[in-house]
């Protein structure tokens, strides 16, 4: 095993919805003769002090803008590099009910200088933020987090400079409504939306509006509509060209395939012909054998609220449908990952206002320089 990097700088970018998160770590890291490994496994499952880390559900990585890897809910967050300085960027879905913004810097071992560290976050749920503290643990360990609740109102970005000993600021984000309003998903026009949005709108809707929508139907019925509703979104999620909204896809159909009971797929699991085949890299870090992470188990309240309706045999019709239906019927789903929130269009809309400025002003030179010619001449 090769030995761990060190961290030059690094930035974090917090997106969380309703009881899911995208993170995303991008840091520039110092090689060394014989190559070294960067590991996020300890901070994308940072836990808050007294709960459980949150479940990671797939992700991916890349170096210098180029796909290093991906995996699903037992692999491990890593990527060697060689000797040269690299930006490793490491982009993950989890699921919980709170999310901390924590550095790779966390880990002191990393620290040889101080480290400038960046983070941003984005909520369904308002613009409220709680501030905490990370402790390391240990490589591989959840890092704690411990939080001030008499921060509870803090701004969504913090910047820093992380030196080995010192204290590591944090930001913390509820996925649960304790922070805002709740957000109106009921009907499939705004789901529809929602998944064209992308990002932890779009995830939101894949791992609990579509479950949840189903199970609170107000009769068979409906409740059916909505399962072939979610068999839609499950082709589409899988059709997508992110890795990781193509695991939220396949996940979805077993738990569809299986009436919600597990996300595990066993032997007897059977999806349509036409479904396409999950990525080999995400099935041999137990995307399909893993039955808890991010997975909506509702069969016991779909006992309860639609008793005479058998959805194990009408998920498997519904995903039929969904994989035999063309494409421009299933809905569209946006990217994983949006521009930044902290990047202003103002900032966008100032970069041609300058362009245009500057063009004006050489214009005025060459005309100068145009009239004095003839002047000369004379």
């Amino acid at each position: 095993m090769l030995p761990l990097c060190t961290i030059a700088s690094e930035t974090a970018h917090l997106a969380v919805g309703r009881g899911v998160a995208i993170v995303t770590i991008e840091a520039r890291v110092r090689g060394r003769p014989g190559g070294c490994s960067v590991d996020a496994g300890a901070v994308l499952r940072a836990r808050e002090e007294g709960r459980a880390p949150p479940e990671l559900i797939a992700f991916r990585t890349d170096v210098d803008g180029h796909p290093a890897g991906i995996g699903g809910p037992h692999g491990r967050p890593i990527v060697d590099v060689g000797a040269a300085p690299v930006t490793v960027r490491f982009v993950a879905v989890l699921r919980g009910d709170r999310f901390a913004a924590v550095p790779l810097s966390a880990d002191p071992s990393l620290v040889l200088a101080p480290v400038t560290f960046r983070a941003t976050t984005e909520s369904v749920w308002g613009p409220h933020r709680i501030a905490g503290l990370a402790r390391w643990t240990e490589t591989g360990a959840p890092v704690v987090v411990t939080v001030d609740p008499t921060r509870d109102h803090e701004l969504p970005t913090v910047a820093a400079r992380i030196e080995r000993g010192s204290p590591i600021p944090t930001i913390v984000v509820d996925a649960g409504p304790i922070l805002g309003g709740e957000p109106n998903l009921g009907t499939e026009e705004a789901r529809t939306a929602a998944l064209a949005r992308g990002g932890v709108d779009a995830v939101s809707v894949l791992i609990g509006d579509l479950p949840l929508a189903i199970a609170t139907a107000s009769d068979a019925p409906s409740a059916l509509a909505r399962l072939r509703e979610h068999a839609r979104a499950a082709r589409a999620a899988t059709l997508a060209s992110d890795p990781l909204l193509t695991a939220l896809g396949q996940r979805m159909a077993t738990a569809i395939a299986r009436g919600f009971t597990t996300c595990a797929r066993a032997n007897s699991t059977e999806l349509p012909p036409r479904w396409p085949a999950p990525l080999r890299e995400l099935v041999v870090t137990g995307l399909l054998d893993d039955a808890e992470s991010g997975c909506p188990r509702i069969a016991d309240l779909l006992s309860v609220n639609h008793p005479d309706v058998r959805f194990g045999q009408e998920g498997n019709a519904a995903l039929a449908d969904a994989a035999a239906a063309p494409i421009s019927r299933l809905p569209r789903t946006g990217p994983l990952e949006r521009r930044s929130p902290h990047v202003s269009p103002a900032h966008r809309r100032g970069r041609p206002i300058a362009f245009a400025a500057l063009a004006a002003v050489l214009a005025l030179v060459v005309a100068s320089l145009a009239l004095s010619r003839p002047g000369r001449s004379r």
